[in-house]
């Protein structure tokens, strides 16, 4: 958290990918934080396929732990980060391709990447 204060958002990630390995299986809390906070990182930087494997860790954790709130959390982090992941393509067929939006409309499965 302080070297992201700080600005320094490349040592953050190196530090917590750090302490991914060395948490992975005598903390799993505490791992599953660390993933929480990977997630939460690359959210901001609009990476999302990776806030995604970061979040999805994050759930995994967070489901052996009995941690109802953390479960939540994971839930909700790891649907926006898929969503967001979503968006970009969704937002590129509504201003470009009619055709694509509409057999979209039509059978309501995901629209695949071009």
């Amino acid at each position: 958290q302080c070297y992201q204060d700080l600005g320094d958002v490349g040592q953050a990630v190196s530090f917590l990918e750090q302490f991914l390995d060395l948490s992975k299986n005598a903390h799993p809390s505490n791992h599953a934080r660390a993933c929480c906070s990977l997630g939460v990182i690359y959210t901001k930087q609009h990476k999302f396929e990776r806030a995604v494997t970061y979040f999805e860790k994050f759930f995994d954790v967070a489901k052996t732990l009995n941690d109802r709130r953390m479960l939540d959390v994971a839930r909700v982090n790891l649907g926006i980060a898929r969503g967001s992941a979503r968006t970009g393509r969704y937002m590129e067929v509504v201003a470009n391709d009619l055709n694509t939006l509409l057999q979209w409309k039509n059978v309501r499965m995901p629209i695949e990447s071009k």
